[in-house]
């Protein structure tokens, strides 16, 4: 290796370790906010309210894909995973996708048996769920296969994985499994071991128009959800600061009204928002 493509690789390892701390910090700042503070507990609880209440918008066969998640599953990606590392002669490659996988799973169950959720007052009949199992399966997958694609196959592959971590993080928050900041929580786990496990960045690498466009739907949503956020937190602001119960909440949100929309529309695009920029931001890495 020559001077200078050391001189790369130390940069993609610095540029993949500050990525991972900072969403180290955010996840840090978000558990705080979510678990321990009023604010943040009114909030998770009106934007699941928001999008259970318009649950039944949804077309009802989505709901099985929830039933996907299993171990058995997770193991079936995992083969999968090392089959297409060795069709690609990366077998190294492939071993970092499953421990991703499999590190990232662990530390949800960890993290989820070890804080838990103080009663400030909020009423919601739920507990502690922070962060989201089915959410950090969803995610860990669809970065395992990103890591491992072919790269003529990885700007699929993170479309795929866009809609698939989406998918699954609004419908367990439509279902009332899961609040907003456990699905969030969830992807920023997954990006963390994503981050610390990527492959070294390439120096030929050739940015294909659809990595463009996935940083510039990144950008849509995460411009979107602060618009939606926005008028929905301005709408409530005489709410989040005093603990609100179910029927409080239910009465501002229900179906119809603005506050409502904002809420589950804002809640929608945060989640793409994120998981657009962690899996478009690893596609970016990817050797």
């Amino acid at each position: 290796m020559s001077s200078s493509e050391r001189g790369v690789s130390h940069t993609a390892r610095r540029l993949r370790l500050a990525l991972a701390t900072s969403f180290l910090i955010l996840f840090v700042l978000l558990t705080w906010f979510a678990l321990y503070t009023v604010p943040g507990q009114n909030l998770d609880n009106f934007a699941m309210a928001a999008l259970k209440s318009r649950a039944a918008l949804m077309p009802r066969p989505l709901n099985l894909l929830t039933s996907l998640i299993s171990v058995p599953a997770i193991a079936v990606v995992a083969l999968g995973v090392l089959i297409v590392g060795l069709l690609r002669r990366r077998l190294a490659l492939a071993i970092r996708a499953v421990v991703l996988v499999a590190a990232a799973n662990i530390c949800t169950q960890l993290v989820k048996m070890a804080l838990p959720r103080p009663n400030l007052g909020v009423s919601w009949v739920m507990e502690n769920s922070y962060p989201s199992g089915h959410t950090t399966v969803a995610a860990s997958i669809s970065v395992a296969l990103v890591m491992v694609a072919p790269r003529g196959f990885r700007a699929a592959a993170t479309l795929f994985g866009w809609m698939w971590t989406t998918l699954m993080a609004v419908l367990v928050i439509a279902n009332g499994w899961h609040r907003l900041a456990d699905v969030l929580g969830a992807i920023l786990i997954v990006a963390i071991f994503a981050y610390l496990l990527a492959p070294k960045e390439r120096r030929d690498r050739v940015v294909p128009q659809l990595e463009i466009g996935g940083t510039i739907s990144a950008i849509v949503l995460s411009g979107g959800a602060t618009v939606f956020y926005g008028l929905a937190l301005y709408k409530v602001r005489n709410f989040i600061l005093i603990p609100q119960s179910q029927e409080v909440i239910n009465k501002i949100i229900e179906v119809g009204s603005p506050t409502g929309r904002w809420f589950a529309l804002g809640s929608v695009l945060t989640v793409s928002a994120l998981a657009a920029v962690v899996l478009n931001g690893l596609d970016r890495l990817a050797d």
